[in-house]
């Protein structure tokens, strides 16, 4: 599978909390929550993750988790959640 992404445990849990919820549009301060990381570590994973192609970065502070089913659509790889014990 030459196009998977896969993510690590803190991320995964991120993404995993938010569809919990289902919140796949969320903003800073909801990632905090879930994480219990200070305001620069969430900017910091956050802009990762819209480099990978995991969210996308809707407006100054809000973001949106890039479906699977989006592949192609938005220019996007399929990715898997993998957290390591």
């Amino acid at each position: 599978m030459e196009n998977e992404k896969t993510l690590g445990k803190i991320s995964a849990k991120l993404v995993r909390k938010l569809y919990d919820e289902n919140r796949p549009i969320f903003k800073i301060n909801h990632a905090q929550r879930i994480l219990g990381k200070s305001y620069n570590a969430i900017t910091d994973l956050l802009s990762e993750l819209v480099k990978r192609k995991i969210i996308v970065r809707l407006k100054a502070g809000k973001y949106l988790i890039i479906p699977q089913e989006m592949e192609g659509i938005i220019g996007t790889d399929t990715y898997l959640f993998e957290i390591k014990k």
